[in-house]
């Protein structure tokens, strides 16, 4: 029984609307980006032609910055659109996503194979098989990762931090005044 979907029908379908706009900005895009590979291109060339071994270097090393540049711009601009596929299941769940910069990654995990869950510092999820085997698993939509750790952590053997709530008696028994 599929438990959790992302995207939804309706997600998809709206996706689907939009396919063709953002197609259009794929296009301008990938226009802008080969212009700005030519010119960054025309001015290393010219740079080369330079006198003087430090405005060579220096014209040389802004084209190349600005090249450099343009990738890292236009790998944001795609990250702006979540290539991301997620199916929970009640026995597992299967997870195909594309990090930024890597290439695509699919998992199929059964929850009887999983010893322990837990988090690494940038917020990915690691899991450590049975076999012994480590994967850490990207969520770009933080809903699918949210959905697993608040309703799945007994079954993704998560340990779920409790934190101290103050209730509204706890705060009226304490004389806050003094602290002020």
């Amino acid at each position: 029984m599929v438990l959790y979907e992302y995207p939804t029908k309706t997600e998809k379908a709206v996706m689907r609307r939009q396919a063709a706009v953002s197609a259009a900005k794929r296009k301008k895009l990938r226009v802008r980006s080969a212009l700005t590979y030519i010119i960054s291109a025309a001015v290393f060339l010219i740079g080369l032609t330079a006198e003087g071994v430090f405005a060579k270097a220096a014209i040389c090393f802004l084209a190349v910055f600005a090249a450099g540049l343009n990738v890292v711009t236009s790998q944001l601009a795609f990250m702006g659109m979540p290539d991301e596929n997620t199916i929970v299941t009640d026995n597992g769940f299967t997870h195909e996503t594309k990090p930024f910069a890597k290439k695509k990654q699919r998992f199929e995990i059964s929850f009887d194979d999983i010893e322990k869950t837990e988090q690494d510092g940038l917020g990915d999820l690691v899991i450590k098989m049975k076999s012994g085997e480590m994967l850490t698993i990207h969520f770009q939509v933080t809903k699918t990762k949210l959905f697993l750790l608040n309703e799945l952590h007994e079954k993704l053997k998560y340990d779920k931090k409790q934190y101290n709530i103050i209730s509204d008696d706890d705060a009226e028994e304490k004389d806050w005044v003094d602290r002020l």
